[in-house]
């Protein structure tokens, strides 16, 4: 397992968003903000009743493909009705991933073990619905395809075990290709 000490700073271009034009229509309730990798969609304090686009957004990231299906859906007809250009529909979502069983394994355990989870890896693993990318690299590919199928644009997965990079290189490497 190759680990590093400590994150890098951020750089100066991540470090806040630069204020964007909002879409077509002017005004809240939804603001685009510009980031150098991705469109986020800001819904003010209080606008959450007032469109269906931040009504929708409330509760999100983590969801099944099911599920952002539905999202897409709704999204797409909100913004139709409400004048503006599509909403890119992009999800975080919690990953567990392994070459083999056996290594998905190895990293549940020592997540179960920093955190004191009982029941060690499975007991882990078994506290993970269903919007968690979990699996081998090929289960979690299909996962992702399936997110894609549903509308998903963007996928940002969550790695809890932050200093293990060889789980990052094996998703950059077989995963990241394999969907793109």
């Amino acid at each position: 397992m190759t680990q590093i000490g400590r994150p890098s700073p951020r750089p100066p271009e991540v470090n806040g968003p630069r204020k964007a034009r909002s879409s077509r229509r002017a005004g809240p309730p939804v603001q685009m903000y510009l980031h150098p990798s991705m469109q986020l969609a800001v819904c003010p304090a209080g606008s959450s009743t007032k469109s269906p686009i931040c009504r929708r957004l409330r509760g999100f990231p983590y969801k099944t493909a099911d599920e952002c299906a539905v999202i897409r859906r709704e999204l797409d007809d909100a913004s139709t009705r409400e004048g503006r250009d599509p909403l890119p529909l992009s999800l975080m979502a919690g990953c567990f991933v392994g070459e083999d069983r056996a290594e998905l394994l190895d990293r549940a355990g020592r997540l179960a073990a920093w955190r004191r989870v009982p029941g060690g890896a499975e007991g882990l693993l078994e506290t993970l619905d269903d919007s968690w990318i979990v699996g081998t690299l090929d289960e979690a590919t299909e996962r992702l395809r399936g997110l894609a199928a549903a509308g998903v644009e963007r996928v940002m997965l969550q790695h809890l075990l932050h200093r293990d990079l060889d789980a990052i290189r094996q998703i950059g490497r077989q995963v990241a290709p394999a969907v793109a």
